[in-house]
C-alpha cells in the first residue's frame, strides 16, 4: 500500500546464514566469513623498557592456525578489567608471529616469559643471551613450551599480572 511505513525486524546474522544454507543458496553467493568473537584472542604483555606498561598482541584464528594481527597499548584500567591470567585460550608457540612492542618499538617472535612473576614481556632490555623482565628479574632465556595464554577480548576473566 502506497505511503505506508513497513517495519522490518532485523534477523540475527547467524540465523540468516542458517536460513540461506537451508534454502540451498550457492556457495559463490554466500557471505564472506568474518572472525567471530571466539576467533580473536589478545595476549597480555608488559614492556620491559617502560616500567612494565601494558600492551596486548592480537591473534586471529585462520583455519587451524593462529595469525598475529596487531599489537596495541592498553591502559592500566583496561588491563585490570579485561585481560585475565586464570584461564583463557592457549596460542601454541609455533603460531606466534613477529610482534612489535607499541611502547619501546622492539620486535621479536612472541614475547619473553618470566617464570618468577608469570608475565610475558617485550624484548626491550634483553640480549641474545640474557632475558630481562619488566619486574626486574633477569637470567638465561627459558622457553614456555605450553604456549602463550590469552583471553577473548571483551570477556572479563581475571586480573592482569603486574
Amino acid at each position: 500500500m502506497a505511503g505506508e511505513l513497513i517495519l522490518r525486524k532485523r534477523i540475527d546474522p547467524v540465523l540468516q546464514r542458517r536460513i540461506e544454507m537451508a534454502l540451498g543458496r550457492p556457495q559463490s553467493q554466500q557471505c564472506i566469513a568474518r572472525p567471530t568473537l571466539r576467533q580473536i584472542v589478545d595476549l597480555p604483555r608488559r614492556c620491559a623498557t617502560h616500567e612494565g606498561r601494558a600492551y596486548a598482541a592480537r591473534y586471529i584464528r585462520e583455519g587451524s592456525r593462529w595469525t598475529h594481527s596487531s599489537t596495541f597499548q592498553v591502559s592500566e584500567h583496561l588491563a585490570q578489567q579485561q585481560y585475565g591470567d586464570e584461564s583463557g585460550v592457549i596460542i601454541p608457540i609455533s603460531d606466534l608471529g613477529e610482534e612489535h612492542c607499541p611502547w619501546c618499538g622492539m620486535t621479536g617472535k612472541g614475547a619473553g616469559y618470566c617464570p618468577r612473576c608469570g608475565m610475558y614481556f617485550c624484548y626491550g632490555l634483553s640480549t641474545n643471551e640474557t632475558a630481562v623482565c619488566a619486574c626486574g628479574c633477569s637470567g638465561r632465556w627459558t622457553a614456555n613450551l605450553d604456549g602463550h595464554r590469552g583471553t577473548v577480548p571483551g570477556l572479563r576473566i581475571g586480573v592482569f599480572r603486574r
